[in-house]
């Protein structure tokens, strides 16, 4: 077996409970460092996120705004 794919099928069955876990920790670390990066950077600008997890809720809320490269060692 591939083992991207071992990995994948992995993640694939813990992204809730990692999800759900995820949310509450550093979660106002997490809010204060997205404020700064939104306030800082201009509409459009190229991001590169290293460990976006899921890409709930940060992910999401910057590639509303840039051009995003969300990266994970999944």
């Amino acid at each position: 077996m591939d083992p991207k794919q071992i990995v994948a099928d992995g993640y694939d069955r813990i992204a809730e409970r990692y999800l759900a876990g995820s949310q509450h920790v550093r979660a106002d670390e997490r809010e204060r460092y997205t404020e700064l990066i939104l306030s800082a950077l201009p509409a459009g600008a190229a991001v590169l996120e290293l460990g976006c997890g899921t890409g709930l809720p940060t992910t999401k809320r910057l590639a509303e705004r840039f051009q995003l490269t969300g990266v994970d060692p999944w």
